[in-house]
């Protein structure tokens, strides 16, 4: 199902790093804030941390938070759009 047009303008008009964006997607898609930091590129030492930090930021969580309401009518993210958003290469913690 394609991505819901709300959605795609928060993330697009929000100053996201690829990272976040990813962790939005990834959030949205397993609900599950480790999980989401493991795909999005973040170390899997820090996942726990960086999920507990990005859904602390209002941009990021104003976007979960549209992003699960949607999710009640209907809508589910599709794993190749959180792929075509890029990532890297997982960082450090320390």
């Amino acid at each position: 199902m394609p991505m819901p047009s709300e959605i795609a303008a928060m993330l697009n008009a929000a100053k996201l790093t690829k990272k976040q964006r990813r962790f939005i997607l990834a959030f949205l898609r397993h609900l599950n804030g480790s999980k989401a930091a493991r795909i999005a590129g973040y170390s899997v030492k820090c996942a726990y941390q960086q999920a507990y930090e990005n859904l602390r930021k209002s941009k990021i969580r104003s976007i979960v938070d549209e992003g699960i309401r949607l999710q009640y009518t209907g809508w589910a993210v599709d794993p190749a759009v959180i792929n075509d958003v890029g990532g890297g290469e997982p960082e450090k913690c320390w």
